[in-house]
């Protein structure tokens, strides 16, 4: 494939069908350099399994051939990757793949240009009047009218943007740029506490430097990222590095996100990056990430940098850290290591959790009547106050007991075969895959705090916990498909 013309591209199908080694058995690219294009370029852009996996398409092969032979002529990927993305944005045929943090959910109505535009010009005047009651107003409108993504990704972004150039060339006072930012604070802030929907087992942390106070756009970043199903644990301005290493040892998260807007705090993030590799070498394997102003202002330093950088652009860098977060996962710790731990220690961790079930799973029935009171509501039952009780108090005592025989028996396939199971009639009595997910992050939290996870099995356990999720997620999710599917 010498030249890629776009009208024949367009015809290919664009439906998921090979994983990461087959795509590269058809082009010839090492899966490693998939992997790396995908993490440094944003490119190529896979779907995603139930499980997590990598999916690629036709048009994903032709699209890696024509980069492989770019590459082959002499050209550096980046500039390939340039090319290829201006190809497309200017095919009439072949309209560029928005990336996945801007999809949009099908209730949802797409904002013209002009109504996006309209917004941050009117944002922009009233903050540069600073005029409060306006810009609040103003804000408050494309939160509710706008999809998140869309109001973060094309208005938010580009105006804090603008507003920043306006302060540093003088045309608007510190005041306005000072409102800009806690009002979208506020509302990042508030999304952050209240839009959490863990589908990934997989932690982030995001903070910036030591003394450094900006932010903002690593805020947005962390939204995106939990939006993709991430738990997110946001440390803001300023992070600590006073006990940094200890807190990724007891939380074990993929990534660790690090901001860095002033050049004086670069250092910072060469301290940091020492800790994670002490961290590294007992096994907890945590990938460093990294952007910020300081790196657009100064490219060279770039090459003297440990980790990964992800950019300046909030989707490409939401989608590689997305990605090296689920390369993280799937390379921490293989089958075979976390089934030998299982038959060494699931007897012992078996005897720890039936210790702690009575306060764990009493714990985990207040956190589902408390979070979830609609749960188990039957439609003409004539008094569903008991059965309720019972579903909140029998529903974490069955995932207990489930554990047990996963734990003695060294049989994680048994929690996927059991929910597969069983969602001939879960669903009935007003059950989802949100209460079961809430209800495994929730029931090892109480546990760890309970009996507290020895240091030698810390990485083992974290990986054991992501196991059991994904199964509960992979075999729940393909009701939710069928009845998706159905309707």
């Amino acid at each position: 494939m010498n030249a890629m013309r776009l009208d024949e591209l367009a015809l290919l199908p664009d439906n998921p069908r090979y994983n990461i080694k087959a795509i590269s058995e058809q082009t010839g690219v090492n899966v490693s350099t998939l992997r790396a294009w995908e993490s440094r370029y944003g490119f190529p852009e896979p779907h995603r399994s139930e499980s997590g996996h990598r999916r690629y398409s036709e048009r994903d092969v032709a699209l890696v051939k024509w980069l492989r032979h770019r590459t082959d002529e002499g050209v550096t990927i980046s500039q390939a990757v340039d090319l290829l993305q201006h190809q497309l944005a200017q095919s009439p045929i072949l309209p560029p793949v928005p990336p996945a943090s801007t999809v949009l959910t099908p209730a949802s109505q797409t904002p013209t240009r002009t109504e996006i535009s309209f917004a941050i010009t009117a944002l922009l005047d009233a903050l540069s009047d600073v005029n409060f009651q306006e810009a609040q107003r103003l804000f408050e409108a494309v939160c509710q009218s706008f999809p998140l993504e869309v109001a973060l990704l094309d208005v938010f972004q580009p105006l804090m943007v603008e507003v920043g150039e306006r302060w540093l060339n003088g045309t608007m006072h510190v005041t306005g740029e000072q409102l800009g930012t806690t009002l979208l604070r506020q509302w990042l802030l508030s999304k952050l506490q209240t839009e959490r929907s863990v589908t990934h087992p997989v932690r982030i942390i995001c903070g910036c430097a030591p003394d450094e106070q900006h932010d903002l756009g690593l805020l947005m970043l962390a939204l995106l990222l939990q939006r993709r199903g991430h738990e997110i644990l946001f440390l803001g301005a300023n992070m600590s590095l006073s006990g940094l290493t200890d807190l990724l040892q007891r939380l074990s998260p993929a990534v660790l996100c690090v901001s860095v807007s002033l050049i004086e705090h670069v250092p910072d993030l060469l301290r940091i990056s020492e800790m994670t590799n002490s961290v590294a070498t007992e096994g907890y394997n945590v990938a460093l990430v990294y952007g910020g102003h300081a790196f657009e202002r100064h490219p060279a330093l770039l090459a003297q940098m440990p980790g990964h950088f992800i950019g300046n652009d909030l989707a490409t860098a939401t989608s590689r850290v997305h990605a090296l977060a689920g390369d993280v996962a799937e390379g921490r710790i293989g089958k075979q290591a976390l089934s030998g731990w299982l038959r060494e220690r699931g007897s012992y961790l078996a005897d720890e959790f039936e210790f702690a079930k009575d306060r764990t799973c009493g714990t985990v029935a207040l956190k589902l009547a408390e979070v979830y009171p609609e749960l188990g509501q039957i439609p003409g039952r004539p008094n569903g106050t008991p059965w309720r009780e019972q579903i909140y108090s029998e529903t974490p005592r069955r995932f207990h007991l489930m554990l047990q025989v996963v734990l003695r028996c060294q049989a994680l396939d048994v929690i996927e075969q059991e929910y597969r199971w069983a969602w001939n009639l879960l669903p009935r009595f007003g059950i989802r895959q949100e209460h079961l997910l809430s209800q495994v992050k929730w029931y090892f939290e109480s546990m760890e705090e309970l009996i507290g996870v020895e240091r030698r099995d810390r990485v083992h356990f974290e990986s054991f916990k992501a196991a059991v999720t994904e199964r509960v997620w992979r075999s729940t999710g393909q009701y939710l498909t069928l009845t998706e599917n159905a309707a």
